[in-house]
């Protein structure tokens, strides 16, 4: 288990699912970076591909938009395992169900290659980034962030 160095903002959180069980957090408020979407240590190419892996063979999670033809992971459907079991942790270690905010999360991700230096030289990455659809009908841009991180 890693904690970050960098940190989430105040209207940031990292996309989760307990994976093993086991809780995402321990007893000391640690994540374990195995709950958290990401390349998983060059497993994946980023985050969105872990997500869509994780869920292809749930019909009632992954769908296709039919205007743009783009994956999506769908959080309106009680029936998929993505609404049951996808959660959002803030920077003040709050989970809540992924649903309670978004009704949708693109997994055709662009790729990204934007830093964020940090004064001691490691950088914060973002190596890729898709939209986000809020359920007061907003939309943003979501981003595979990887933070410099300390054992």
């Amino acid at each position: 288990m890693q904690k970050t160095s960098g940190g989430l903002g105040a209207n940031e959180a990292w996309l989760v699912r307990d994976k093993a069980g086991d809780g995402i957090k321990n007893k000391d408020g640690v994540v374990d970076g195995n709950d958290v979407y990401g390349d998983q240590n060059g497993q994946f190419k980023d985050g969105y591909a872990q997500l869509l892996k994780d869920y292809a063979n749930d019909p009632s999670s992954v769908k296709t938009d039919p205007k743009t033809g783009k994956k999506y992971i769908d959080l309106t459907d009680p029936r998929g395992r993505a609404y049951n079991e996808l959660q959002l942790l803030d920077g003040a270690g709050n989970l809540q169900p992924a649903r309670n905010l978004l009704t949708r999360i693109d997994v055709d991700a662009q790729a990204g290659s934007a830093a964020d230096l940090a004064g001691d030289g490691k950088g914060n990455l973002i190596s890729a980034r898709a939209d986000v659809h809020y359920k007061n009908g907003r939309v943003a841009t979501s981003a595979d962030q990887w933070y410099a991180t300390t054992a």
